[in-house]
């Protein structure tokens, strides 16, 4: 009997191991394509940027800081709404901590300040969180 029991044992054992292997491999095919679809949108956001009409809004948007305005702020938070400016206007945290050379979160911390201030418009697609220089109506003198 538990010779019996002992096969039946085995072929379950060699079956779910089977099974796991099958799951490990689906799961690093799915892996893979996520990365592949991860480095698509990279790519395709990047064009947005460097597309010849946000260039020109963000450049706009940034020229209609007065040069007085920008002098009012401080040295960290200027340094991070014209870095959002050479991005064409809209970036990400991390794309302005690049730019700044600064650690992303402290980034972070900076740009939620100017959108605070009102320098800055916030807005989230999926997972990202894009900043933008804010529309000219909500600039003071705008």
């Amino acid at each position: 009997m538990s010779a019996i029991l002992e096969r039946i044992f085995q072929s379950q054992t060699k079956s779910l191991s089977e099974v796991m292997a099958r799951i490990l491999e689906m799961q690093q095919m799915l892996l893979v394509k996520l990365d592949s679809i991860d480095k698509r949108i990279q790519i395709l956001e990047r064009k947005m940027r460097e597309g010849g009409k946000s260039a020109k809004l963000g450049a706009y948007r940034l020229a209609r800081l007065s040069a007085l305005e920008l002098l009012e702020l401080p040295d960290t938070l200027r340094r991070s709404i014209v870095a959002i400016g050479e991005l064409g206007g809209v970036a990400t945290a991390e794309e302005v901590a690049e730019k700044t050379g600064r650690v992303r979160n402290l980034e972070s911390i900076y740009l939620n300040q100017l959108v605070r201030m009102d320098r800055l418009s916030k807005t989230r697609k999926g997972r990202k969180v894009f900043f933008s220089i804010a529309p000219s109506d909500y600039l003071p003198g705008g």
